[in-house]
């Protein structure tokens, strides 16, 4: 049997570094890490028999930071409230041994990142003043030697990723607004408004985090794949939108025909 040449997209977002929940911190968080590493591990072994992977493809969400001042008590409910720490830690002692791990299975690796809303340094300052954006050029310092990962950094709110000639529309998620706390009509009804945007490359999958929630929307001839969070406990998904927040994470893969030709959530928590 002839394999197929593709690419694996990983996607990753609203990790929320810095946040303490009763079942979620610092530790925690590095498990949960490691843990998806081991996943993927497993898929590219499971995929290898029928797939042959050119590179990996990662695309950071944001949310990757907790941030500070977000909202008046957040403070209460961090384990480190420093922004800058948040994000030394994310990128030195969980996403930088990821890429590498990544590296070795897949040989190259692209990464894409744009901001979240828990990056933003403040109300009043630009929007690409954003620790998302800080953690993203902390990693591509990190890899700066290592020809085979490269870092993408978009101060953009949206951006539109070439793989394999198909579009991936990367977007966080924030300023969409939930009818009856279901987010998902403000979420298709802004998607179908982006079809059509003339400032947008044309695109066929649409990611994006914030909700917590993680699931899968088909819409004519794209998808939506909204993904879940790594934190466990979180009040604000079950206060906010009444569900208990979704620890899974978007994977699959591209290949020349098809903007997905196979897909797994998986499961952050071992």
């Amino acid at each position: 049997m002839k394999k197929s040449k593709e690419t694996i997209v990983i996607c990753i977002t609203d990790a929320h570094i810095g946040k303490e929940t009763s079942t979620f911190n610092l530790s925690t968080a590095r498990s949960r890490v490691k843990n998806f590493g081991k996943t993927i591990s497993r898929v590219s072994e499971l995929m290898s028999a029928g797939c042959v992977f050119d590179k990996a493809v990662v695309l950071f969400l944001g949310d990757i930071n907790d941030g500070t001042q977000i909202y008046k008590t957040q403070p209460h409910h961090q384990a480190e409230t420093d922004v800058n720490t948040q994000a030394v830690v994310a990128a030195e002692v969980l996403f930088l041994p990821l890429l590498e791990q990544f590296q070795e299975l897949f040989g190259k690796v692209e990464v894409h990142g744009v901001a979240g809303n828990h990056g933003l340094s403040s109300r009043f300052a630009h929007e690409a003043s954003n620790w998302d954006l800080v953690f993203y050029h902390y990693l591509r310092m990190l890899t700066k030697k290592n020809k085979d990962i490269n870092i993408n950094v978009y101060p953009d709110f949206i951006h539109v990723v070439p793989v394999r000639n198909h579009g991936i529309l990367m977007y966080h998620g924030h300023e969409i607004r939930s009818f009856q706390q279901i987010p998902w009509y403000g979420v298709t009804q802004r998607a179908l408004r982006w079809t059509a945007a003339k400032r947008l490359p044309d695109w066929d999958v649409m990611t994006m985090g914030h909700f917590h929630t993680f699931g899968l929307q088909e819409i004519n001839k794209f998808s939506i794949l909204m993904n879940g969070t790594m934190v466990t406990d979180d009040e604000w998904s079950l206060q906010t939108i009444g569900y208990e927040s979704s620890n899974k994470w978007w994977v699959w893969g591209v290949s020349a025909k098809r903007p997905i030709t196979w897909s797994f959530g998986v499961d952050l928590i071992s």
